[in-house]
């Protein structure tokens, strides 16, 4: 998942929801450039993405999904 503006409230994605198009679990997310730890949960309401307290300084935000 790509943002081209830095995101400035937690980050929905819908078409991630469970009982949605990916039947697999997901293992980890990444904020790529950051170290930081992400928070997340994945309900029937989408995928949501808690922001770091720190964002990376780039122009564009890139999140690495990895699945189980």
């Amino acid at each position: 998942s790509v943002y081209q503006s830095p995101p400035t409230t937690d980050i929905v994605i819908k078409m991630l929801a469970t009982g949605g198009i990916l039947d697999q679990e997901i293992s980890t997310i990444e904020l790529m450039g950051s170290d930081e730890e992400l928070k997340w949960n994945r309900s029937a309401s989408g995928l949501k993405i808690h922001l770091p307290n720190t964002l990376p300084d780039t122009l564009v935000s890139g999140f690495r999904i990895t699945l189980k």
